[in-house]
């Protein structure tokens, strides 16, 4: 996927030029400060961690969008299927559930382009587009066939009762892995310091050059804590984004 379609996907306002001379005004930032910290050797790595992570954070953020797209989505097909099978007219029932959620803004959008003229069908399946989602495409093609009479209130409620199962399955799955990376994050950000500060110390007192005291302050003041960053980090990619 390009880079100018993972910035729509993430509700990004740039476009691919601008994001590209972001990520490189982020690289020279990080080059200079490791620079100015006096450590040029660690410049380069510096700046091609910045730009890395700059190009890589809409793919991050489109996943964002989606899971608070997702988040509510069982709840607002339920809900939508309850008033339709109540009577209410199709247009009415989404304005209900268009109130203080990520999937109610979007759903509002829908019915404001279908006020502009806009089909309301052609209205859904855009809105299913805006977002990379699988969920909240068939939840738009489930709507549409509801407003198109081609589909029955049961089977919205369905569809919603579906998310939530995969939703919940996910929760659980993660709730497991979770203990092990719980288990890695002790680990890096205590015993893996305890260990490395007893080798400085027992090692230098019979084995003369194995640390310097300036490569030891680094690691311990930057090294370490850049570990349990990342262990962070990847603790929380791994995480359902609709959690």
């Amino acid at each position: 996927m390009g880079l100018s379609r993972e910035l729509k996907l993430a509700h990004i306002k740039k476009t691919r030029k601008e994001w590209l001379s972001y990520c490189a005004y982020i690289g020279a930032a990080l080059f200079l400060a490791a620079v100015a910290a006096g450590q040029p050797a660690a410049a380069p790595l510096a700046g091609a961690a910045g730009i890395g992570a700059a190009y890589a954070y809409p793919s991050y953020r489109k996943k964002e969008v989606a899971g608070k797209a997702e988040k509510e989505l069982p709840l607002a097909l339920r809900s939508i299927a309850t008033l339709l099978a109540a009577g209410m007219p199709f247009e009415r029932a989404m304005k209900q559930c268009c109130q203080g959620t990520a999937i109610g803004d979007m759903l509002g959008q829908a019915l404001h382009e279908a006020k502009l003229g806009k089909a309301m069908p052609e209205a859904l399946h855009s809105l299913g587009e805006a977002v990379e989602s699988r969920q909240l495409q068939k939840a738009m093609a489930q709507l549409s066939s509801a407003y198109s009479k081609r589909g029955s209130p049961m089977q919205l409620r369905k569809l919603g009762e579906e998310i939530a199962a995969v939703q919940k399955a996910a929760m659980g799955e993660y709730s497991g892995k979770l203990v092990v990376y719980s288990l890695v994050f002790i680990a890096i950000s205590a015993i893996v310091p305890a260990l490395f500060q007893a080798y400085v110390i027992v090692g230098s007192s019979f084995m003369a050059g194995m640390v310097s005291p300036e490569q030891a302050f680094w690691i311990a003041a930057a090294g370490f804590p850049a570990a349990d960053a990342a262990a962070l980090v990847l603790m929380r990619l791994k995480r359902p984004f609709f959690a």
